[in-house]
């Protein structure tokens, strides 16, 4: 709500893992709109579409590599 057009964009899940994690995103009352996949497609249609993106966001643990440099080379800043 603080950022109203905001989205999550993920890579798509495998059907199951989708389906639970849109359950568990409306449990928490949030619109599903907001929640965006994207299928696996070939490296030169990925750096266009990551291009799209406000922002890429890094995690602990479980970081990026690939995904973020990725990003870094469509222009993207990455936190």
């Amino acid at each position: 709500e603080a950022v109203p057009r905001s989205v999550l964009w993920l890579l798509q899940y495998p059907p199951e893992g989708e389906r639970r994690l849109r359950l568990e995103w409306a449990a928490r009352g949030l619109n599903q709109t907001r929640l965006t996949t994207s299928a696996l497609t070939d490296p030169r249609s990925n750096l266009l579409r990551m291009g799209a993106a406000d922002i890429h966001l890094d995690t602990l643990l479980f970081n990026g590599h690939t995904t973020t440099t990725d990003s870094l080379w469509a222009g993207v800043p990455v936190l």
